[in-house]
């Protein structure tokens, strides 16, 4: 319990600091600019943003816990989302799937990769970008 508390702290803890630190000035540099785009399963983009408030919006939610294990082989994936934070050249993708409660999030330094259990809150979030990034 305690460890999966710690990884919880860890994940949401890199998550703020790659995509808040350096947000609040999106001029452009040799690593480009801070954004989110969202692709739909056959990759195509959908949505396109490099608001702060929307950078925020997608990683300030608590997620449950982080695993390692690896995504059900019948999982269908519904959209991926690719934050860039310029400061640091990082890119989290974050991919969310149709038919389980759980996304795969990777790009995170130290750790790398895992899953994550979405609540319903976040998973009808998730599964909404329209809504989600929203102007």
């Amino acid at each position: 319990m305690k460890q999966t508390r710690r990884w919880l702290l860890l994940i949401v803890s890199c998550l703020l600091v790659v995509t808040l630190v350096g947000c609040r000035n999106f001029s452009f540099t040799a690593q480009g600019h801070d954004y989110v785009k969202v692709y739909d399963a056959k990759g195509h983009l959908l949505k396109h943003t490099n608001k702060l408030g929307k950078l925020r919006q997608l990683t300030d939610d608590k997620y449950h816990s982080v695993k390692h294990v690896p995504v059900p082989k019948d999982a269908q994936e519904n959209y991926r989302y690719v934050i860039h934070q310029r400061k640091h050249n990082l890119q989290l993708q974050v991919v969310v799937y149709a038919n389980y409660k759980l996304a795969k999030i990777s790009g995170v330094p130290i750790l790398g990769s895992g899953t994550i259990d979405l609540n319903q809150r976040q998973f009808e979030v998730l599964n909404d970008p329209d809504r989600t990034l929203a102007y």
